[in-house]
């Protein structure tokens, strides 16, 4: 409208530094030009990138594609970002370094169809994601496995790290990460909220087969039947042992699901499972094939099966 107005293109100035400020890069571009991050890094030879808008946010994405665009880069979240008016489009593979600087995105939403869904899809092994807390819902159509607000899986470190908010799906289901690989490490993840999966579901990780330390989960980890069909009396014994009419889920924790990996200083408080549904439940890991020391749970577990106070299957 001014242009028009003025009958003369306007353009976009950018006065851009390094936190030290060794550099200085005075930047014009057409006013109607979208910044594209990864050309002005190439440009000026810096792999340091910040940005403070939720357009910054969705153009990482855009790069990321590759992930080795990403890899020796550093990017820094500056402030808060709220993407309520908006359908968040996952970053799909991250080996760089993201500072969250102790912000918080605000408003993820991921419905559609797709497994490995998450602010990442996949955190790659060398990566490094810090002091970030992620709010939001996932519930995806159709394919639904590999699920958490932060990250579908993660093969490098995260570390102080929270999400809140509602998660649903299938399989290796969390509030934080679907899925932590080997070699993946989270040092103080948290979670509050909900969550709902069919098996390897629980607050931090829907599996573990790397690290989890000081991680805590304070919210619901699957306390109803997904399928939430009266047709089950559950005071009919008649019904309650029918494969039929009871739906099977199994590896369900408050901290993790299924663990073959190590699980250290882990604390639960949430409520895990419902009455009489389920097996293998436990108020911080619902089965465990790994190392598990320091733990604690002050949160109610129910089950059907297996089901215990820390651990609800400990296998050798």
């Amino acid at each position: 409208v001014i242009s028009q107005a003025l009958g003369a293109d306007i353009c976009k100035n950018l006065l851009l530094t390094p936190r030290n400020r060794s550099a200085f890069y005075l930047l014009a571009m057409p006013g109607d030009k979208p910044f594209v991050t990864k050309d002005l890094s190439k440009q000026i030879g810096s792999s340091r990138l910040s940005f403070a808008t939720a357009e910054d946010l969705e153009q990482l994405a855009r790069d990321c594609t590759l992930d080795t665009w990403s890899r020796g880069k550093t990017v820094i979240l500056e402030n808060d970002l709220d993407l309520r008016e908006k359908e968040l489009a996952p970053i799909p593979t991250f080996s760089g370094t993201f500072l969250g600087s102790g912000h918080c995105i605000t408003g993820v939403r991921i419905s559609g169809s797709g497994n490995v869904r998450g602010l990442f899809r996949y955190i790659r092994s060398g990566a490094q994601v810090r002091d970030l807390t992620v709010e939001g819902t996932i519930h995806p159509s159709g394919r639904q496995d590999k699920l958490g607000l932060l990250a579908g899986s993660n093969a490098g470190q995260v570390s102080n790290c929270s999400a809140v908010g509602t998660v649903a799906g299938d399989n290796y289901v969390a509030g934080l990460i679907g899925v932590n690989e080997q070699g993946g490490q989270v040092v103080v993840g948290r979670f509050s909220g909900s969550v709902t999966g069919k098996h390897f579901v629980g607050g931090v990780a829907g599996a573990n087969y790397g690290t989890l330390t000081r991680c805590d989960n304070s919210g619901g980890i699957n306390t109803k039947d997904l399928e939430d069909d009266p047709k089950t009396d559950y005071m009919d014994l008649r019904q309650l042992n029918s494969m039929e009419n009871v739906a099977v889920y199994t590896d369900i924790g408050g901290v993790v699901g299924l663990s073959g990996g190590t699980v250290q200083s882990c604390t639960n408080s949430g409520a895990v499972g419902s009455d009489q549904i389920g097996c293998n439940i436990g108020g911080v890991a619902g089965r465990s094939s790994g190392w598990l020391d320091g733990c604690t749970n002050t949160g109610t577990v129910n089950g059907k099966e297996d089901v215990g106070g820390v651990v609800g299957q400990l296998e050798p």
